[in-house]
């Protein structure tokens, strides 16, 4: 069944509720310069446990078990390592590793003070599985170290250096970086794990 067209006094009414619309539109565009946002419109703001953007950052010291891995920016969206240019692989993982570092909301947050030395061992964070330290020209950013997965296997433990409190992290923040930890054909260890960051000259 077709329904009827509106007609007469409806239309009239649609007509005129359009009309104020479209002049409620031109006149704000007038006044502001720009169009105006819908209520339901939210703006993104990252939320993840480093503030500097992506690509403010020149440096990068990941430490695993076994090795350390330094990175330094060469150009926009390249990254060597010990002179040795990285591959456009290895630095869409870099580029998503820090970005999630960037935007990604921990899934929950603990304080530290009353977790002793036997829980944050289970935790794997005593002594962490890896620990990364992102630094912006001679600027120390973080330092950010990760531990393992949660009962649930939903998030990762993180502890973030000079803070008390223990973070736990969505699986995808901590993941990019095991997988440059781990290493790629391209990746050259430049040395043994250390305890504590500091950036290099």
């Amino acid at each position: 069944m077709v329904a009827a067209p509106v007609t007469g006094r409806g239309a009239h009414a649609a007509e005129l509720v359009g009309g104020a619309l479209a002049a409620g539109f031109l006149i704000a565009l007038a006044f502001t310069g720009s169009a105006p946002q819908l209520a339901s419109f939210v703006p993104f703001e990252p939320a993840g446990v480093m503030t500097r953007l992506p690509e403010e950052i020149t440096r990068i010291e990941l430490r695993s078990e076994d090795r350390t891995l330094i990175f330094d920016r060469a150009g926009e969206d390249r990254w060597r390592t010990d002179d040795a240019v990285q591959s456009e692989a290895t630095t869409e993982h870099v580029a998503r590793a820090l970005r999630f570092l960037h935007v990604s909301k921990p899934l929950a947050t603990f304080e530290g003070e009353d977790l002793d030395a036997a829980a944050l061992s289970a935790m794997g964070l005593d002594p962490p599985r890896s620990q990364v330290a992102v630094f912006a020209g001679d600027d120390a950013v973080l330092s950010i170290a990760f531990g393992g997965l949660n009962p649930s296997d939903t998030g990762q433990y993180a502890r973030l250096e000079g803070q008390s409190g223990l973070l736990l992290l969505p699986l995808h923040v901590a993941r990019e970086w095991q997988v440059l930890a781990r290493g790629t054909p391209d990746h050259r260890a430049i040395g043994p794990a250390v305890a504590s960051p500091s950036p290099s000259q």
